[in-house]
């Protein structure tokens, strides 16, 4: 039985051409949070999610 808070709050998404269920089973697969998943759909950069950090530019290493 699924509950009020999953039924409103699974959205479905694809990754690099998977597709997921739900941010959440997205995030589970790739290693990262949910809020990350989140924030790259928000930026547009969901090509990048679960790939690791990128330094910021500017910043030396």
């Amino acid at each position: 039985m699924r509950t009020w808070f999953s039924e409103t709050q699974s959205k479905p998404v694809t990754i690099r051409d998977v597709d997921y269920p739900s941010y959440a089973a997205a995030a589970r697969a790739l290693g990262v949070t949910r809020c990350t998943i989140s924030r790259h759909v928000a930026n547009g950069t969901l090509d990048k999610a679960g790939l690791g950090r990128f330094p910021n530019k500017g910043d030396s290493q």
